[in-house]
């Protein structure tokens, strides 16, 4: 089936393209709207600061940029090897990172992931997804152009990697999908309901547009990374909530972080869950050791979670794994062991808490908001409400890196 970015041009027989329709992106603003919704780092409240002051406060890169080639032609493309810039035929100005499995050949179809950072640094996800990718056989295309900002320009970017990676590359077309990190999950999650395209997406550190939530019109599944510590951790678990009130495939990987892309370790899990999901849909051929070796992964990462004392976490991961590996694999030693946790008080204890954790965040919120809400006022001292509404933030931040209880630091 042609994929589709809402409408298709005609193009070359024999060569599918999506096309971007960039009426349906909101008008040019800086993106998110709300607050634990902005690309930052450390206090979650920050976000709001960042939101309504963002020209004077720049975000920071979540990862060290690593020793990648620099722009390399076309003709230089090596399986193996991740190149951290190749220019697009058809736009000169646009750029992506890519990575081709060392397997790589012409004689098959490959599933591709297609990345968004929030900063614009494609080499930084495609190096962190590299060995998922290596040992998954996926192609990895990683925009240099899509960043934090007026949908329009992320639009184009989008446009322009798709098209030049379905110019240069043999790509399973049953096999799409997209993953993004804050700003540029919301975009990867705008662009797959905005098109025919996609299986499913990889959201880190953030959900979907406030603008575009996620509905039952979507037909692509959600994979949501959390790090414990992430200012947005809380939208995430509404999200999971959400996704699963709707039915939608999903599964919610919480790691020890804060807002960041997900950690190399967990993206193996994101590829697998990935292929379990294609198999189920007939998109990849049915492969019994495959599905247990990966139902005994996800098992063993759930206790992980056991182990280190949180049932809750455990109990959760293993009522996604049940679910994804539905109508796979023979599941009642799993259903047994969900239903002994079940029983356990600690679980009822973690849903409280994160209920508690909620309801924290959003009064430290709102108290931000009320210094802060004056500023559109004719009558304000702007400068008076900028001031004050830094102190108060400096007061979090500060409370923040001085909180021991993890707790405490996942609502701060």
């Amino acid at each position: 089936m042609t994929p589709l970015f809402l409408r298709v041009a005609a193009n070359t027989p024999g060569t599918s393209r999506a096309h971007i329709n960039h009426q349906v992106y909101a008008p040019a603003r800086r993106y998110p709207t709300r607050p634990g919704s902005v690309y930052s780092e450390n206090v979650r409240v920050l976000s709001v600061l960042l939101l309504l002051w963002l020209t004077l406060l720049p975000s920071r890169l979540t990862a060290q940029q690593s020793s990648i080639p620099a722009s390399v032609p076309a003709a230089a493309l090596q399986p193996g090897t991740l190149l951290a810039k190749v220019v697009t035929t058809a736009a000169p100005e646009q750029s992506y990172a890519l990575y081709l499995p060392s397997s790589y050949s012409a004689a098959k179809r490959w599933p591709i992931v297609y990345v968004f950072d929030p900063s614009a640094h494609g080499e930084i996800p495609a190096a962190l997804i590299k060995p998922a990718a290596e040992q998954f056989g996926y192609i990895i295309a990683a925009s240099n152009k899509s960043k934090n900002g007026p949908w329009k320009p992320a639009a184009i970017a989008a446009q322009a990697m798709w098209n030049d990676t379905h110019d240069r590359l043999v790509i399973d077309d049953q096999r799409v999908y997209f993953a993004g990190f804050s700003g540029g999950a919301r975009v990867a999650a705008h662009l797959a309901q905005s098109c025919n395209c996609t299986q499913a997406v990889f959201l880190n550190g953030a959900g979907f547009a406030n603008d575009s939530p996620p509905s039952n019109r979507d037909s692509f599944a959600v994979f949501i990374t959390a790090g414990l510590l992430d200012f947005n951790y809380s939208e995430l678990l509404g999200l999971d909530t959400q996704l699963d009130t709707l039915g939608t495939p999903h599964f919610l990987r919480r790691f020890s972080g804060t807002h960041q892309w997900a950690p190399p370790e967990i993206w193996p899990e994101a590829l697998a869950w990935a292929d379990l999901l294609a198999m189920k849909t007939k998109r990849r051929e049915r492969d019994d050791a495959f599905i247990s070796a990966q139902l005994a992964n996800f098992t063993a990462a759930a206790q992980k979670f056991e182990q280190d004392g949180d049932l809750y976490f455990s109990w959760q991961f293993l009522r996604a794994t049940a679910a994804t590996f539905a109508g796979l694999a023979d599941l009642a030693a799993l259903q047994t062991h969900i239903a002994s946790l079940e029983s356990n008080p600690a679980i009822r204890v973690g849903q409280k808490r994160e209920r508690d954790d909620h309801t924290q965040q959003k009064a430290l919120e709102d108290a931000v908001y009320n210094v802060f809400g004056p500023i559109s006022s004719p009558d304000a001292d702007r400068n008076a409400v900028v001031v004050q509404t830094t102190q108060e933030l400096a007061l979090l931040r500060d409370r923040a890196s001085h909180e021991k209880n993890s707790d405490e630091r996942r609502v701060l």
